[in-house]
């Protein structure tokens, strides 16, 4: 019975010493800042004068406001654009280097991922040197194709800004969810492999047939973090182009930076600390919601193997 006692107290011990510590960090660094934003988003508040409470005036300015409405529109298309696109990519080359042999595919793996461990500043700062119009990279090698290419400033023309931001954004995150797919495929016995050999499949159906299906859990996973992704970060659209040029490329979370800091590019001059936490809000809850529908249009049972 004592040593039962002391087995009990030992477990105890261990779950205080590892939870507890987490949970307070959790309530510190999580809980308490969304509270406090659910608070600040109902005010109208400066970030130095007295706050004024204003209940949900906050909201209902943000539902006629354009530039909410613009920076929504253009979350949703990196959304749309990236997350397939660097899904695919990423799973086209972990399939090609699980099913290859050569010495170098561990090199391939390393110089895939070397952009995801790259400071967001030195990404930015490249490719905004790959897309300037006098001395880039880009347009060097339009001239080598055609001579008639006068060149052209990118980043600086409303209809490919936004376009050359999501290129950025898609080669940061390539390697990373190569590796996350490098490591389910290796899980999958070579039995299966070696049935769909004899039933005269080729890898083009292996990859769509087995693979995909088999690691299908981890594939929904990497598309959330991806969607989360393309509606967070906001790093490489505010060194690249500050949401410029017109407001082309912002988004929702480089609009609630600017509203939170000042922002020349919506005529912010003031700080408004209340109106941008209802932002942040706003796109919590839609966050939360494109979850939901996620898991509920792709749930079904585990495939076991």
């Amino acid at each position: 019975m004592r040593k039962g006692k002391k087995l009990e107290k030992r477990k105890l011990g261990f779950l205080l010493v590892t939870l507890v510590p987490a949970f307070v960090f959790y309530i510190i660094f999580t809980l308490y800042p969304n509270l406090m934003s659910a608070y600040y988003s109902l005010l109208e508040w400066n970030g130095i004068a007295d706050p004024k409470f204003i209940g949900l005036k906050n909201f209902i300015t943000l539902l006629t406001d354009d530039f909410v409405w613009r920076g929504l529109l253009h979350n949703l298309l990196i959304m749309i654009v990236t997350v397939p696109i660097t899904i695919l990519l990423a799973l086209l080359l972990a399939f090609a280097l699980t099913n290859t042999r050569f010495r170098e595919n561990k090199f391939y793996q390393a110089l895939f991922y070397m952009p995801n461990i790259m400071p967001i500043l030195v990404v930015a700062l490249l490719w905004s040197f790959i897309y300037d119009g006098d001395m880039g990279l880009l347009n060097g090698l339009l001239h080598l194709v055609t001579d008639n290419f006068s060149g052209k400033y990118w980043l600086a023309d409303k209809s490919t800004a936004l376009i050359c931001i999501m290129i950025p954004m898609i080669w940061c995150n390539v390697g990373f969810h190569m590796i996350i797919y490098i490591n389910a495929i290796t899980a999958i016995p070579d039995s299966l492999y070696e049935v769909a050999t004899l039933e005269g499949a080729t890898m083009r159906q292996k990859m769509w047939h087995v693979t995909v299906p088999l690691i299908r859990e981890t594939l929904i996973t990497s598309a959330t973090f991806l969607i989360l992704n393309a509606f967070g970060n906001f790093e490489i659209v505010m060194l690249m182009t500050n949401g410029g040029p017109g407001g082309a490329t912002n988004t929702l979370s480089l609009y609630m930076y600017h509203l939170a800091f000042g922002g020349k590019n919506e005529g912010i001059t003031s700080h408004m600390y209340g109106y941008s936490s209802a932002v942040g809000i706003v796109l919590t809850i839609l966050l939360i919601i494109i979850r939901f529908l996620m898991e509920k249009f792709s749930s079904r049972e585990a495939v076991q193997y």
